[in-house]
């Protein structure tokens, strides 16, 4: 579309007016906010699908009810365009299978002209003529294209519900291998969207957007991302995302990196795109691209160069497709036959599961070359790969990310502390303490390599000024950054008394015995405590005024109620142990003027204080089990409470015959026969993969 056709339609667009009331009737609506993108002409819309012909009315169901009809998150609005233009979301649009069907790109411009001109009343024949001008299809093109229709309901349903209906939908224009089933697919967290971006691109392109949250199962957020899909204002982000970083790398300050230049900037080269887009697609895609996903994405690249005469804007859009593409936004596991009603994952895959464990990011370009030739389904060449990932710096990176989520560090971005009771508390103390924790946990495991047990019951850790302040300590250190042991009599043990556990599971102005007791369950037991009843009455544990001084009188009086007796007595003696230090982490001897008793009582063992709890759970063989199951679940995507013993037998031996080392975890887990297994593919839950490349 060119300039003149964007200045005429904003000049002839109506002012949006999102109050005013509906012109032709309810049953005729002018647009549609929401999941679903504008759609020419008309359409049913029902609770399932967005079904066709075009006709020149919108059927709406008869207890539809979109308030406003705006996007409550995002407060913005997919509109609905009148005869004359197809238009579906960004995201599909930009999908090989729509791309197949010559359907161009969404043009970035456009989105406000066609968010502003398409609201009630606007005739949109200024919309319609600007498209038609660009080279959309008119709405009789759009009603021979049926099956066209049928690739937009898939794509859309893959990418609005649960992820295991996305893979139902399958990979519409891809040519398939009965062999290979996509069995998984996880969505990218944002640390492992920013960091694949900065391994691929380069650490100077700026990744900007807004990431969507993902939820704790089984004590793992890495759990989520298995079921976890991209909901419509997902779908803005991811596009915005993809778009921003694709200007960035076409940009003429980044062209000398790229790997090849056009024969003139001014025209296509389907050449260079295509070996522009086979790089970085198969680094994106975690794969070679097939050659239908290449001949996609060039035509796209091709059409866009030629009408807007410059190279660089087609290989944006392009790259932009492939950026915004489910198969990179997803980490899609393929299954292939392994004997007889057996099923492994297929070199890419090992190669990606691997990559993202070790190292939290996008496999690199020796691990690609190790899968294509299919070394990962060796024995030596396994170990080889694991070994050099494992040697790597970046294995800090892919541990601090899973002890980042074990330990549910990321709770702190919703702490807060009552300023007038602790005035020094800030959000520099906040994210120090979380440095303090992935500092000590990374500094045992991977530097040290010593007994995990000892993450328990250690005096060691690090600090900075920040936390020195915190801790009532001096700092008299050179840099940031230092190693310090508390003192015997600290009273400190591990992590369990660090500020962050300490500060994470307490109210804003006090400690709470049953938050930190809970937490050290879940997080290190993996023994999950139930949620209490509905209608119970907290008020005597809340009464701090009251004639019951200390926590552990009022949760004594508390728990008398027969309801609440199971649950506390299961995890507020742990609480009760750590009530020498306060909802800052501080230690403290007194409360409301009396002396704090420490004493508690587990498994029929008599402990007192921190020291003691970090000695019960150093002897503890819960914990290692815990921690060695929580390994396989966050590489797995799995829900903790469903993995089997039987899964990680053979790694949870090697790890306790070697003093619990985490590094043997790590390697005997990854390394054993049945890792890589997956259960045979049902057809419910699975889709074909693309043609796998030589070496699966």
């Amino acid at each position: 579309m060119t300039s003149a056709s964007i200045d005429s339609i904003r000049k002839n667009r109506e002012t949006p007016d999102r109050n005013a009331p509906l012109r032709g009737g309810e049953m005729n609506r002018p647009e549609f906010c929401g999941p679903f993108a504008a759609v020419a002409g008309g359409g049913t819309l029902s609770s399932e699908l967005l079904t066709f012909p075009i006709d020149s009315n919108v059927s709406w169901p008869a207890d539809a009810n979109y308030p406003n009809n705006r996007d409550p998150l995002s407060q913005s609005c997919y509109v609905k365009l009148p005869l004359g233009a197809v238009h579906p979301s960004r995201w599909l649009l930009d999908q090989p299978a729509l791309q197949a069907r010559g359907i161009p790109s969404y043009h970035t411009e456009l989105r406000d002209v066609i968010e502003e001109s398409a609201w009630k009343g606007d005739t949109g024949k200024n919309v319609t003529d600007g498209f038609r001008g660009a080279g959309w299809p008119s709405a009789q093109q759009a009603t021979n294209g049926m099956s066209f229709m049928r690739d937009v309901i898939f794509a859309l349903l893959s990418l609005t519900v649960l992820v295991s209906a996305a893979m139902a939908t399958g990979t519409a224009s891809a040519q398939t291998a009965p062999s290979s089933q996509v069995v998984s697919m996880r969505r990218l967290t944002q640390a492992e969207y920013l960091n694949s971006i900065a391994d691929i691109f380069g650490t100077e392109i700026e990744v900007r957007g807004r990431f969507e949250p993902t939820i704790r199962i089984g004590g793992l957020q890495a759990a989520s991302t298995s079921v976890l899909s991209v909901t419509p204002v997902g779908f803005e982000s991811f596009t915005e995302l993809a778009d921003s970083i694709a200007s960035q790398v076409t940009r003429e300050k980044y062209r000398a990196k790229l790997r090849c230049v056009p024969k003139s900037a001014r025209e296509p080269d389907d050449t260079c795109t295509a070996q522009l887009l086979r790089h970085y697609g198969r680094m994106l895609y975690r794969r070679p691209l097939t050659e239908d996903e290449i001949k996609s994405a060039v035509n796209l690249s091709h059409r866009l160069a030629e009408a807007q005469n410059d190279f660089y804007a087609g290989l944006r859009y392009g790259l932009a497709s492939l950026l915004q593409a489910p198969a990179f936004v997803f980490r899609m596991e393929t299954a292939v036959p392994a004997g007889v009603e057996q099923w492994a994952l297929d070199s890419y895959s090992r190669a990606t599961r691997l990559s993202y464990l070790m190292w939290d990011s996008t496999p690199d370009a020796e691990l690609l070359q190790a899968a294509e030739k299919g070394d990962l389904n060796t024995a030596a060449g396994l170990e080889k790969q694991v070994d050099r990932l494992m040697s790597s710096p970046r294995l800090d990176i892919g541990m601090r990310a899973f002890f980042n989520d074990m330990l549910e560090l990321d709770n702190f971005d919703a702490v807060s502390k009552d300023s007038i009771l602790f005035p020094k508390w800030s959000s520099v103390i906040a994210a120090s303490a979380k440095e303090e924790t992935l500092r000590t946990v990374i500094d045992l495991a991977l530097h040290s390599n010593g007994d995990m047990r000892d993450l328990m019951t250690t005096r060691k850790t690090f600090l900075n000024r920040s936390l020195a302040a915190d801790y009532q300590l001096p700092f008299r250190f050179d840099g940031e950054w230092a190693s310090y042991e508390f003192a015997p009599d600290s009273g400190r043990s591990g992590i369990l008394t660090q500020a962050s556990m300490m500060a994470m599971f307490s109210h804003p102005g006090r400690s709470s015995p049953t938050k930190r007791g809970v937490a050290v369950m879940d997080i290190f037991l993996c023994e999950p405590t139930p949620p209490p009843p509905p209608n119970v009455d907290f008020s005597v544990v809340n009464d701090t005024s009251g004639p019951l001084k200390t926590v552990r009188e009022r949760l004594v009086a508390h728990a008398s109620n027969s309801s609440c007796a199971s649950c506390h007595n299961h995890s507020d003696p742990i609480g009760l142990s750590l009530e020498g230090f306060d909802t800052i982490g501080q230690r403290r001897t007194m409360e409301n003027g009396k002396l704090i008793d420490l004493s508690a009582t587990m498994q029929g063992r008599h402990f007192g204080g921190a020291e003691g709890l970090g000695q019960f759970m150093h002897d503890n063989p819960k914990y290692t089990l815990c921690l060695a199951r929580k390994v396989y679940a966050y590489s797995n995507g799995a829900n903790s409470e469903d993995v089997a013993g039987s899964a990680f037998k053979t790694a949870y031996q090697a790890f306790a015959d070697s003093g619990f080392r985490m590094r043997s975890l790590l390697k005997s887990m990854v390394e054993d026969k049945d890792y890589f297994n997956a259960p045979p593919p049902s057809s419910e839950t699975t889709s074909s993969a693309p043609t796998p490349p030589p070496g699966r």
